[in-house]
């Protein structure tokens, strides 16, 4: 994997065959030092795990964090003297260079806006604010932000947050997610965001409360490269008015990651799984009711010209 950080954060779980986590511990390395023949090795020295587990699962998944896909490289190891015990590690771009502002933090606005404007990557993370909508504005005036991630926003009803939103031209990414309050996400939050020509990357997380009509216009932001939907509260006739609802994401010509958290993520047998959805063509990464998954295209015709994705579960 080509990594765009010179430096790596990683984790190290030692688990054992139930996934009972035994050992936890993060470092760091080189991007360097994961490229080429030795770099298993050098992967296993910088987390600390010597005398050289065999490498038995190695992939990559590309969450949203703070608003971007962000990939991750994860490497399972085993010992044959030690049958019941994993060395899971995950590899990601160090750190996040996010400005941030939080009162609770007694974080400055104005400093945080200065380094904002010196950042090349232009994103921001406001969290526990009773007024984003006015943060957001004065941000917008005064430099183009590509990114933005709203944390446990308070009384957001007493501000239009999506119109100062639906103001940032130049926003690629977009991530919400409140615990707090419940915010409202209707046609005319879609009017907005539909003004955002540029944007790539929207999730759409816990607290969202989506309106019918809303829902089904998220089918109309064809340039979708990312989509985190989170419909857990919203309420649907049954499992199959869920489906029928969600029969937009196939339009999605361009997306690579999708996650979707259903009413019936709980429910052994009702939750959904890839078969029941009409996915996109391009996907990738598929998180479904909390499980993740990934596309492995297979031939479907004898001369293996044509293929289809078929998602299996790591």
């Amino acid at each position: 994997m080509k990594w765009q950080t010179e430096v790596l954060d990683g984790v190290l779980e030692i688990c054992n065959n139930n996934d009972d986590l035994i050992y936890h511990r993060t470092f760091k390395l080189p991007a360097k030092d994961v490229i080429g023949q030795d770099a298993e090795e050098k992967i296993l020295e910088a987390a600390g795990v010597f005398l050289s587990p065999r490498c038995v699962r190695h992939f990559t998944f590309c969450p949203i964090i703070n608003a971007r896909l962000t990939p991750h490289e994860h490497f399972v190891f085993r010992r044959k003297s030690l049958p019941y015990v994993k060395y899971m590690i995950a590899l990601a771009p160090e750190g996040d260079s996010a400005s941030a502002f939080s009162p609770k933090a007694d974080d400055d606005f104005q400093f945080t806006l200065d380094a904002l404007k010196k950042s090349p990557d232009k994103s921001l993370t406001l969290e526990d604010l009773q007024s984003p909508g006015q943060m957001i504005d004065a941000v917008g005036k005064v430099t183009d932000l590509h990114y933005l991630t709203l944390l446990y926003c308070h009384n957001i009803g007493n501000y239009p947050i999506f119109p100062a939103i639906g103001s940032l031209k130049s926003l690629r990414g977009l991530d919400i997610n409140q615990w707090n309050e419940n915010m409202i996400f209707d046609l005319a939050a879609v009017a907005e965001l539909r003004k955002l020509k540029q944007l790539e990357v929207l999730a759409l997380r816990h607290g969202i409360i989506f309106t019918d009509e809303a829902l089904r216009e998220l089918g109309t932001f064809k340039n979708l490269r990312a989509l985190c939907l989170n419909i857990f509260g919203h309420e649907f006739a049954d499992r199959e008015a869920c489906v029928a609802m969600l029969a937009f994401l196939k339009g999605f010509d361009n997306l690579e990651y999708l996650r979707i958290t259903s009413p019936f993520a709980h429910s052994r047998k009702k939750h959904l799984t890839p078969r029941d959805l009409q996915l996109p063509p391009n996907l990738k990464y598929l998180v479904l009711d909390g499980k993740e998954l990934r596309a492995q295209r297979v031939p479907t015709s004898q001369d293996r010209k044509d293929t289809q994705s078929i998602f299996q579960y790591l």
